[in-house]
């Protein structure tokens, strides 16, 4: 099986749900600005944590 190191995105409004799916599997890292990091971290985080109260 293939990996996933790091998951580039330029702009918050790329991070989805999708992002914690394939942290999870491939334990990838979020690359990005470090202005956008934290909220793509935390937008990242929230998607995970609505899904699973779901």
């Amino acid at each position: 099986m293939g990996r996933i190191e790091k998951q580039y995105v330029s702009h918050r409004d790329e991070v989805g749900p999708s992002r914690e799916h394939v942290k999870e599997k491939f334990s990838s890292t979020l690359v990005c600005h470090a202005f956008e990091k934290k909220f793509a971290e935390l937008i990242s985080r929230l998607y995970w944590f609505i899904e699973t109260k779901v």
